[in-house]
């Protein structure tokens, strides 16, 4: 006779725990994140960064403090601050691309910096200036 594996072995509440556990941890290894980016890069350079981060790290706390409430009153109060840092999230992510995008921050993939990307770049130029003279001359 084969044995029969429980696929509810696994009660609600559990399933609830470990939900409302992993928001915490992630809240706490956000926040942990947040704290060693400002130490290596500095507030000045890390702060729209920093600031998503945060956000995201709100989001996940009030996620989890919702979650664990007692009362509706007290789950709607965390509810608010929830979808308020989720409300945060999308401006803060935009500013962090335009700001890393207009800085050139990112030293590494700067189009600039590579020699394969400048040799891309004037193939491109003198294609196009080709293709301009055909048409004068053509």
């Amino acid at each position: 006779m084969k044995s029969q594996i429980n696929v509810n072995a696994m009660s609600t509440e559990g399933i609830a725990a470990i939900y409302v556990a992993l928001n915490f941890i992630s809240a706490l290894l956000t926040t942990a994140l947040c704290i060693y980016m400002v130490r290596k890069q500095g507030w000045k350079n890390a702060f729209t960064f920093v600031a998503l981060l945060s956000a995201t790290a709100i989001f996940s706390l009030m996620n989890g403090l919702s979650m664990l409430s007692s009362t509706t009153e007290i789950a709607a109060f965390w509810e608010r601050w929830r979808w308020l840092s989720l409300a945060l999230i999308p401006p803060l992510l935009l500013i962090f691309v335009l700001d890393f995008k207009i800085e050139g921050r990112n030293k590494i993939y700067l189009i600039k910096s590579t020699a394969e990307a400048r040799n891309y770049l004037i193939m491109a130029e003198i294609n196009r200036i080709n293709y301009i003279l055909d048409k004068l001359y053509s």
